[in-house]
C-alpha cells in the first residue's frame, strides 16, 4: 500500500501523481505544490495562550506542537492584538511533543509592556543592531557631494554631482531682469523669460547651450533681422513688432537661434484678409469687426466707415451713393437718424431702385470687395402716416430664403387695409402660398379660391394656407398684389380678414387672380412661402392706407 503524506490538512500518495491523476485540480500536482508552500510557511509559525509578562530574563511558554526549533533557536514571542508589544531571544529549551518551550529575552529585545495570553510564534534570524545616526554640521552640501557647474547642468551629462538653486535657476522657469534692445541681444545669467525694452533692431542673441529656450516680450516696434544661420525667422523673413508681441526662442548651439513659435499681433488688414496663420488678434483688432457699435457718421456722398464696429448710426441728410471699402464678406449695419437718398450703382447695389430712408429705418450691407456693397435688409423705423398708402416695411431679398415673413409693421392701429407688392424669383417651378396670423402663424381655417388665366379654378376650405399662384418655369419670378383688409369696422382686429390678390409669372404660365378669408385675432404678421424650394432672390414691400 502506498505511503500517505499529509500537507496542509491533506493527503496524498504516489497515485495522486501517476497518469491523469496527475493533472486533477484537487488532488493532484498543483494542489500538492500549494500545500506544501502553505505547510512551510505555517512550520515557522506557531501560536501560544501561556501568560507572560512582558520583560527579560527566561521565559517558559507552551507553544505550538513539532515546530523547527531548536536550542539557539531565535524565537520572537509577539502579541497577537499588538506586533509592538513582543519579547525575542535564544531558545534554551523546546519539546516537539508538548511544545514546552523556554527563552532567555535580553533587556534590549524587549518591547511594549504588559501581562499577555495570546501570542504569535516566529522562527525568524535575530534582527540586525541598529546603526549609529549619522550628522551633519550644517545645512550646506559642500563637503558632502560635488556641485555641479552651470556647463554641466546645460550638457545634463554628470550623474554624480548635485544641482543647486543658483545653477537652476537660468534655464527653468524663470523671468529674468529687463533687456534693453541692442545689435546683439544679451541674455542675463538668471532667466529663460525676458521683457524686451527700446526700439534698437536686433540681428542677434548672445550664446547658451543647444536646446535652450527663451521667450521674449517686447515693449514696442523692434525690427529682428533674419539670417539663415544665426537668426533663423519663420518664412525667412524679419519681423518687426508691437508692443506685448511674445516671441520663443530655441538656441541650436554657438549663438545660432531658431525663432519657433510668436504671439505677434494681426493689424487689422491682415485679419481682415484671413491671411496670416502666424499672428493674434488683440482686442483692439477683434473690435474692428465683431458686433461693436462705432462712432456716428455723417452723411455723405462715399460714406467712410470708422475703422472700429459694424453697427453705426448715419447722421445728416446728405444724399449715399457709395460705402468706403472693406473686405470681401464684411457685414455693417446702418441707422439713420433722418430723411436721405441711398443712390442704386455698381457699387451700392441695392436690389432695384433708389431708397429714401425715414428716421430709425435700418439697412444692412454686405461688402462683396473693392468698394462694392449689396444691400441684405432694409427696415424702416416709425413710418408716418398721411391719408393713403404709406410705405411701411420693405425687404430685399439678396440669398436664397425658405419663405418671406413681414412681423413688423401690421400692428400699427391707424391702419386696417394693407397691401402687400412683391416680386420674388423661384428656385423651382411651384406654387406660391400665403399665411398670416396673430401672435403666430395660424395653418388652418382658410377659405379661398383661385382663378387663372386658363380657367382654371381651385379652391380650398378650412386649409391650412392660401394658394396664390406660382408654378412657372425654373427661376421664374412671380410678381403680384395682395390686399389684406377687415371688412368690419372695430377698435381690435378680432374678426375676420380678407385677402385678394392679382399674381403674374414671367414664364407665362399662370396670370392668377383670387380672394380668401379667415377669422383670426389682431393681425400681426403675413409669410409668402413657395411649396417647393426657395426664393432666391427679390423684393417684399408693404403699404398700409390710414384709417378714415
Amino acid at each position: 500500500m502506498p505511503d500517505t503524506i499529509y500537507l496542509n490538512g491533506n493527503s496524498y500518495d504516489e497515485t495522486s501523481f501517476q497518469g491523469q491523476a496527475y493533472a486533477d485540480s484537487d488532488t493532484g500536482f498543483l494542489p500538492a505544490l500549494t500545500d506544501i508552500v502553505a505547510h512551510c510557511q505555517g512550520i515557522f509559525r506557531g501560536s501560544s495562550t501561556s501568560t507572560l509578562t512582558v520583560g527579560n530574563g527566561a521565559k517558559s511558554l507552551t507553544v505550538s506542537l513539532n515546530r523547527p526549533i531548536y536550542v539557539n533557536s531565535w524565537v520572537r514571542v509577539e502579541a497577537r492584538a499588538n506586533a509592538a508589544i513582543a519579547m525575542e531571544g535564544p531558545a534554551t529549551a523546546y519539546n516537539p511533543d508538548t511544545g514546552a518551550l523556554t527563552i532567555t529575552v535580553d533587556p534590549s529585545d524587549v518591547s511594549g509592556a504588559g501581562t499577555l495570553s495570546d501570542w504569535v510564534i516566529l522562527t525568524m534570524g535575530r534582527r540586525g543592531k541598529d546603526g549609529n545616526a549619522g550628522t551633519l554640521a550644517t545645512n550646506s552640501v559642500a563637503g558632502v557631494a560635488a556641485l555641479a557647474t552651470q556647463a554641466e547642468v546645460d550638457a545634463r551629462n554628470n550623474t554624480g554631482k548635485i544641482v543647486t538653486p543658483a545653477t537652476l535657476a537660468e534655464g527653468t522657469g524663470l523671468k529674468g531682469v529687463d533687456i534693453a534692445s541692442a545689435s546683439t541681444l544679451t541674455l542675463p545669467a538668471t532667466g529663460d523669460y525676458f521683457h524686451v525694452t527700446g526700439t534698437t533692431g536686433v540681428g542677434a542673441i548672445s550664446t547658451r547651450a543647444a536646446g535652450r529656450v527663451v521667450a521674449l516680450r517686447f515693449a514696442g516696434a523692434v525690427t529682428i533681422t533674419h539670417n539663415a544661420t544665426s537668426m533663423i525667422l519663420p518664412g525667412a523673413t524679419n519681423i518687426t513688432t508691437k508692443a506685448d508681441d511674445v516671441l520663443t526662442f530655441v538656441s541650436e548651439g554657438s549663438g545660432n537661434w531658431r525663432c519657433v513659435t510668436g504671439a505677434q499681433a494681426a493689424s487689422q488688414a491682415e485679419a481682415d484678409a484671413r491671411a496670416s496663420t502666424a499672428k493674434a488678434l488683440t482686442p483692439a483688432v477683434v473690435a474692428g469687426g465683431t458686433g461693436l457699435k462705432g462712432t456716428d457718421i455723417a452723411s455723405a456722398s462715399t460714406l467712410t466707415l470708422p475703422t472700429v464696429g459694424d453697427f453705426f448710426h448715419v447722421t445728416g441728410t446728405t444724399g449715399i451713393g457709395a460705402l468706403s471699402a472693406r473686405t470681401a464678406g464684411r457685414v455693417v449695419t446702418l441707422r439713420f437718424v433722418g430723411s436721405l437718398v441711398l443712390t442704386s450703382s455698381g457699387n451700392l447695389i441695392l436690389g432695384g431702385g433708389n431708397i429714401t430712408t425715414t428716421a430709425d429705418a435700418v439697412a444692412v450691407f454686405v461688402s462683396e470687395g473693392g468698394g462694392v456693397w449689396r444691400l441684405s435688409s432694409y427696415r424702416l423705423g416709425s413710418p408716418v402716416y398721411v391719408p393713403g398708402l404709406a410705405l411701411l416695411s420693405r425687404q430685399v431679398i439678396s440669398s436664397a430664403v425658405a419663405q418671406v415673413d413681414e412681423t413688423s409693421v401690421f400692428t400699427n392701429s391707424f391702419c386696417d387695409h394693407f397691401r402687400v407688392v412683391f416680386s420674388l424669383v423661384q428656385s423651382q417651378a411651384s406654387s406660391v402660398k400665403l399665411r398670416w396670423g396673430s401672435g403666430s402663424f395660424e395653418t388652418t381655417g382658410y377659405y379661398w379660391t383661385l382663378n387663372t388665366n386658363g380657367g382654371g379654378v381651385s379652391s380650398g376650405t378650412n386649409a391650412g394656407d392660401v394658394v396664390i399662384g406660382g408654378g412657372g418655369s425654373l427661376n421664374a419670378a412671380v410678381h403680384g398684389e395682395i390686399v389684406i383688409e377687415r371688412p368690419q369696422t372695430s377698435i381690435s382686429r378680432t374678426l375676420r380678414w380678407d385677402a385678394s390678390w392679382q399674381v403674374i409669372s414671367t414664364s407665362g404660365v399662370d396670370r392668377a387672380v383670387g380672394a380668401a378669408a379667415r377669422s383670426s385675432g389682431t393681425l400681426d404678421r403675413i409669410r409668402l412661402f413657395p411649396d417647393a424650394g426657395n426664393f432666391s432672390s427679390g423684393v417684399l414691400s408693404v403699404y398700409g392706407v390710414r384709417n378714415a
